[in-house]
């Protein structure tokens, strides 16, 4: 329509743009060609024209080296647009770190546009027997508790191994979790009475959101939440709650997301309004309960639920902040790396690990590092993305070996498996550094205030 010359590198001004020949009874014609941006201006993905295109969401995403398309590299905002339109398989790389909604500039909310645009398209032609395994990992681990000695040791089998990864998916050379016949909510239940008589002077009351790795996977991080919740004089319960849904939104099943997330507003604003503030040591799970369950689920319970959740490690500063922690700590003579997690930065929750760590005495944060990891969940153990997951991690990778550090610290299960892979060091959460200090991580210990 317009003959415009060439852009210079000085940039051009409109007085030197060539002049138009006019002529009497002139008519112009403006062609508005329809691209799809009609149908979408009608539909869920609406938000998405408000994008200005700035990139700063390219900037952060991790993977966006990985996601170009002839040469040019896309941000999220193309890869859904193009996904939209019918054009574009790389949707499923996403390993849904948050960071583009955190960069946006105009908080638009591509994962929670690109997690319903998936779902959608899943709903219509199906979803993988992978994505229904692996979107409901409760299934699976009260599957494997039953017989956890048997299940560990067939897993580490090389048949096993080899039929589990091709009947879903995953590389064969990646390590599985471990099960465990005793749970985390078997293991307080058993406890439930020295529990009420270590708190009978509480000072404040907590409902403890386990999720699924810590109660299955993980029973002793669970554990020493719990310990360390009640030597600082809190009353610490363990709700009836499911899995958060991250599992689900990232494996495409919408529905069952809202399905159990609106079991766990229920149960969670009922205590909220009981005068209970909610805990949890999963970022992920805070992460859902404090933005996700709010934005997806859209209930004036779930804001309530939302202003009283807490991270374990903000929930702890908080008391320092209060002058409620307990200090008598023993010396911890560590050099640690301390990872900050993709979902803890979503949060902006990150210096409150590097405070609570700074609490411990003796112990030396030689490195902080907050690159992505690469893991994304069990985005990692998928065979076709496992070498994208560990080009992802190379920098953290890097960082863990250069420090020296005797240990890594992490408040991310799926982070924590895949600082292993890539680097054979075991990482820890900061809860269980603080059940060391206080000392309560030898057997029979279960917490309570000292008096």
């Amino acid at each position: 329509l317009l003959s415009l010359r060439q852009r210079q590198d000085a940039g051009v001004s409109m007085a030197c743009l060539p002049a138009t020949a006019g002529a009497p009874g002139q008519r112009w014609h403006v062609i508005l060609l329809d691209n799809g941006r009609r149908r979408i201006l009608t539909g869920s993905t609406r938000e998405l024209l408000l994008c200005i295109g700035c990139k700063r969401c390219v900037v952060q995403c991790p993977i966006n080296h990985s996601m170009s398309e002839n040469g040019a590299v896309w941000s999220p905002r193309d890869h859904l647009f193009m996904f939209l339109l019918g054009q574009n398989p790389l949707m499923d790389t996403c390993l849904h770190c948050e960071a583009c909604r955190i960069e946006c500039p105009l908080s638009i909310d591509l994962p929670g546009l690109m997690w319903t645009a998936r779902a959608d398209y899943a709903a219509k032609h199906g979803r993988s027997l992978s994505e229904r395994v692996m979107g409901n990992p409760e299934i699976l681990a009260k599957a494997g508790t039953l017989a956890a000695p048997v299940f560990n040791a067939v897993l580490r089998l090389k048949p096993a191994q080899a039929l589990v990864g091709a009947s879903l998916g995953l590389d064969t050379e990646r390590s599985l979790p471990t099960f465990h016949r005793e749970t985390f909510s078997r293991w307080l239940s058993k406890n439930k009475g020295e529990a009420k008589a270590s708190v009978s002077g509480g000072r404040g009351k907590v409902t403890y959101f386990a999720g699924c790795f810590a109660n299955y996977y993980q029973p002793e991080l669970a554990r020493a939440v719990i310990k360390v919740l009640r030597k600082n004089g809190l009353e610490a319960i363990l709700p009836p709650h499911e899995c958060c849904g991250m599992p689900m939104i990232a494996n495409k099943n919408m529905t069952g997301f809202r399905r159990k997330a609106e079991k766990n507003i229920r149960t969670l604003a009922s205590l909220v309004t009981d005068g209970w503030d909610v805990v949890t040591s999963c970022p992920s799970c805070a992460l859902m309960l404090k933005h996700g369950y709010p934005g997806l689920c859209g209930q004036v319970e779930a804001s309530l639920v939302s202003q009283h959740v807490s991270y374990i490690d903000e929930c702890l500063v908080r008391l320092g902040h209060e002058g409620r922690l307990v200090h008598d700590m023993a010396e911890v003579t560590q050099t640690v790396l301390c990872h900050i997690p993709c979902h803890l930065k979503a949060q902006d929750e990150g210096s409150s690990t590097l405070e609570l760590l700074g609490a411990v005495p003796g112990l030396t944060i030689a490195a902080v590092n907050a690159t992505c990891c690469g893991m994304g969940g069990y985005h990692g153990y998928r065979r076709e993305y496992s070498r994208l997951s560990m080009d992802i991690g190379r920098k953290l990778f890097e960082d863990v070996r250069s420090a020296g550090a005797d240990t890594v610290v992490t408040g991310c299960a799926a982070c924590g498996m895949q600082i292993r892979h890539g680097t054979g060091v075991t990482a820890i959460h900061t809860v269980q550094l603080l059940e060391r200090a206080y000392g309560l991580d030898r057997p029979g210990h279960s917490g309570g205030r000292q008096k």
